[in-house]
Parts: C-alpha cells; structure tokens; sequence
C-alpha cells in the first residue's frame, strides 16, 4: 500500500479511488481492494468514528447530515488518528454508515453542542474547538476559548489566543497525566486558530523531592507535544499552591508548597500571610520570607532564582527555537501580585475581604514605616475593619473614614507599596535568568467588586491602593516598565450587568478600562478570563475589553 500524506498537513496527497490515507492513519487489516471501492465520505467516516470513539462521544447518535456536515469540517481539520483495532473500527464504522439517516438533525446537533448555539447551526460554521467540549463529555480546559479560539482569528485580529492548560495536566508525582488526550487536544487547538498554551509549572510539583531537586520532565514532555502541534508556549512560574482559592478554577487541584518548605514554616507561620485573628493561609509565602535566609540557607528570592535558572536550563532547546516564548512569574495566591485577602473558607463574595498585614514580621516593619514617618504611636494595622464578609464597606469605621485619615494614607501606602516591592524582587530575579529569551509576564487580580464604592473596599485589602484620583495600577505597571514585564490582568469576560444582581458596586468593565488606562504607556497589556465560561456573550465581552485600546 502507498504512504499518502496525511491531510491535516496539506501536503500534496495522492488519490486511490477518493481515499486519503494519513501517515499518522495508516489503515491495516483492510485489503486493497476493499480500499479501492471505499469512497471518500466512507473512509471520513472512519475518521470520524474513530475521533469520536476516542474521545468518549456518541458516534452513534449522530445522523447522515451531521456526518456530511462534520466530513466538510475535517477537509481541513483532521487531527492526527492512532486507530486501535482499525479492522474492526472500520467494518463497524461501514455497517454504521449504511444504517444513518438525515432524521432528527436539530435534536443531535442540540445534543453536542454548547445550549447557547442554534442547532441549526452547520457544524463547519463552528469553531473545531468547540468538539473539545461537546455533550460535556470530554477534557475541559477551564477556560473560555475552548469554545472560541478560531474566531480569534478568523476576525482578525493582531493579539494572540492562548489555552491555559488545566491545573493538574502534570501530576503531584511529575507525570503527564493523558499524553495520548493531550497530543490530540493540541491539534485540534492549532486547527481551531489557538496560537498557543498557558502552562502552569508547579514549584511544589518540580522541587518536591527536596532542595535544589528538580523534575521538569514533564513540563519538557508537554512542550515537544505543543511544538509537534505548531502551538507556542507561555509557561507560569507557580510558585503558589494549587487549590483552595476562593472564586479559582483550582479547587479540584491540590499542589500544595514543597513539603520540605512547609517543614520550615511550620515553625515559624509569620513568614505566611496572617490576618488580624491570627489566622494565616498556606498559599503563598509572604514578603516576609524574601530575604530571611531560614529555608536551609536560602531565602525565598533565593529559591525563586535558583528554581527559575534549572527551568531555563531544562527548557533551553525550546527556548531556542521558539516554543517557549513568556514566562509569567509568580507574585502571589493563584500567581496574582496581591495579598490572599480572600481565602477560600473564611470569605464569601462579596465580602471586602480583610488586610493580611499581621505577624511578627509585617508588624515589625509596619512599626518601622510607622515611626519613620514620626508617628511610633502607630503600633498596629487597622483594626476597626470588619470581617471577611462584611458588607457593605461603610458598615466599619476603617471603611467609613478611617481609610481618609492619615494614618489610613500611610498605612495603606505601606501595605501597598510593599507588594510591589515584593513582585519587583522577584521579577528583577527572573530578568537576571531569562534576560531577553522570553518575555515577562505577571498577573494582577480582577477585583471588581466594590470597585464603584467609594472606598474600593475589596481591591485595598488586597493590596492595590485603587481611590478615585489616585490609581492602585499605575505604580504596578510602572514597576512592571522596569523589567519589561507583561500586565495580564483576569475578568476581562465579565460585564457590568451581569454583575449587577450582587448589589456590591461591581463594575468589572469599568475596571478592565481603568487598568488598560493605567499601563498604556509604561507596559503592554494581556488579559483573561477569570472563570469559565463557555458562551458566545462572555466571548464578545473578552474581544470588546481587547479591542478597547
């Protein structure tokens, strides 16, 4: 039997009787002349079963005319095939055809596709990725341009799409969890229009053995995938935990920190982020850790570079050739520059959320800010501030007044700035690694509700000192200028109205164009969804918020 290109790279292919044979769909157990008589259709048939078959949806259910619909779509889309038991795939694919009628079109195509697309709709007018997630019942991405990738581009447009990758695509043990899933995903995203992924790389995942141990093998695994796709890669320096964040995709996940620097901070919990009640959070180590050499002679900005040298080091070769092309660093919870001023578990939205500016350590340092200002009688954060979950803002003195004051100017400025010294500190450590080979990036939160309070509640327990004539991003972009750093920030798929039911000030759109505003002219500007979504509307509002500047 000839080897035929395989369709999906259009290359020029060679015709027997209407039938493409693809080297990645090489066809065994079927004797030449059963090939000579099988039409074109017929043997896009075989394809077709065989995607669906492997990818857990009913082939079965469909009819004639999803078929036909479906052929004229893999014209151009067929993703690579490893068919098992390809004899038998194919006589039961054959006596399946025969059996198809072009009944009940409407009820099937409602039957995989997302509730909010017409099912009249022909299946080449929608974009391939949307097969990724028909009927719910297969590997959704958490985000949502798995429904919309191909639209990007067929607009288009000059920015670029990416796929965050889900959360536990890598193990806690350091194995890809579905290579053969993954490897068929990525083509499918390519022929969608995805121009590439986002991946998290899990610090508590690649140095969980120990200090200076590093596995990256997956990461280096999934980046040959992403590169045999034609799909670049942005990968996240995560140096968070994964798992238990309020509002994140990431509460099916648990990655937490590196055990053996839990070790460390179990006796001592002020180099986490503590809250006035003497609570803390595990999720991030706070500013606190930066410079403190306590985790076996190394200080957190310490195991942060060494972290990131071994990553650029295991990835060199697709640093080289332009896979790998942005690392965003890690700054906080869910890798946002912020304070974990919402923990999963003590905050309900909306609630302002509260300042984590307690502990030894940040006490002592606010102490310090405090007197050197001359006023020492400042001997603690505020705390006439409410609760988690208060509502609204002005319930508490702090938030009534008390913000205005000055000591709520100096307290707040210190809180704030001291973030930014924070994501300052560790991206000039990720400069000095990558220097001009990828570019930057790092994430800021989307915190829009109380946004149109007058005190911005929520966004200054966070950190981002955000008032009416005195912007909260500005500084973080001007930071971010410094080391040619990328501003990415979430809930560009929300909109006002949507929001509107809460009664909690949340202007998502108006935010999304503050934070545009604010680092147009110091940094460009990335964007992405908070949650997932998976619908026409909420990608209208993504490609609006884009096209804004």
């Amino acid at each position: 039997m000839p080897a035929i290109p395989c369709l999906r790279c259009h290359h020029k292919a060679l015709q027997q009787s209407s039938v493409y044979l693809g080297h990645d769909c090489i066809v065994t157990g079927v004797s030449n002349a059963a090939l000579s008589v099988m039409t074109q259709d017929e043997f896009r048939g075989i394809l077709t079963a065989s995607f669906l078959k492997g990818r857990k949806m009913r082939a079965n259910s469909w009819t004639g005319a999803m078929v036909k619909q479906f052929h004229l779509a893999l014209q151009h889309t067929v993703p690579p095939m490893h068919l098992k038991n390809k004899a038998t795939l194919i006589q039961y694919t054959l006596d399946w055809l025969e059996t198809l009628t072009p009944e009940g079109f409407a009820a099937e195509m409602a039957c995989i596709t997302s509730d909010t697309i017409s099912p009249d709709v022909p299946m080449y007018e929608l974009p391939p990725s949307l097969w990724l997630n028909a009927n719910g019942s297969t590997r959704h991405f958490g985000s949502l341009f798995a429904l919309t990738t191909c639209l990007s581009v067929s607009t288009g447009r000059t920015w670029r799409v990416n796929m965050m990758m889900p959360l536990d695509v890598v193990t806690n043990d350091g194995r890809v969890s579905d290579p053969y899933g993954l490897q068929q995903d990525f083509y499918i995203l390519k022929q969608g229009g995805t121009d590439g992924i986002m991946l998290d790389v899990w610090w508590g995942v690649a140095e969980r053995e120990g200090p200076r141990q590093y596995d990256f093998s997956a990461y280096q695994e999934i980046a040959g995938y992403a590169r045999d796709a034609g799909l670049s890669m942005q990968c996240v320096m995560s140096f968070h935990k994964c798992g238990g964040n309020s509002g994140a995709s990431d509460n099916t996940c648990d990655i937490p920190l590196p055990e053996w620097v839990l070790d460390v901070t179990s006796n001592d919990l002020d180099l986490f982020y503590r809250d006035q009640w003497g609570g803390h959070t595990d999720s991030y180590l706070s500013w606190a850790a930066d410079w403190r050499p306590v985790f076996q002679g190394r200080t957190a900005m310490g195991m942060y570079s060494d972290f990131m040298y071994a990553f650029s080091g295991a990835m060199r070769e697709y640093i080289q050739d332009g896979t790998l092309t942005e690392v965003q660093v890690g700054g906080g919870p869910c890798g946002e520059l912020r304070y974990p001023s919402y923990p999963a578990g003590k905050w309900a939205f909306p609630g302002i959320g509260a300042f984590q500016a307690w502990g030894e350590h940040l006490v002592s340092d606010w102490q310090l800010y405090a007197a050197s200002l001359g006023h020492p009688e400042w001997e603690t954060p505020p705390e006439d501030v409410g609760n988690y979950n208060t509502t609204p803002p002005s319930a508490v003195p702090f938030f009534r007044d008390g913000y205005k004051s000055e000591y709520g100017h100096a307290f707040l400025t210190w809180y704030s700035q001291r973030l930014i010294d924070h994501g300052s500190s560790v991206l000039s450590m990720a400069q000095k690694v990558f220097g001009d080979t990828v570019d930057l990036a790092m994430k800021i939160a989307g915190i829009h509700w109380w946004y149109g309070d007058a005190t911005h509640a929520a966004e200054l327990t966070a950190g981002y000192y955000n008032l009416y004539g005195q912007s909260g991003y500005t500084p973080i972009a001007s930071m971010f200028s410094e080391f040619d750093t990328r501003f990415d920030f979430t809930c560009l798929e929300m909109t006002d109205a949507s929001q509107a039911k809460f009664n909690a000030g949340c202007m998502p759109e108006e935010l999304v164009r503050q934070t545009m505003d604010d680092a147009y002219g110091y940094t460009t500007y990335s964007g992405e969804n908070a949650l997932t979504r998976y619908d026409w509307s909420a990608y209208a509002t993504v490609e609006g918020a884009m096209e804004y500047k």
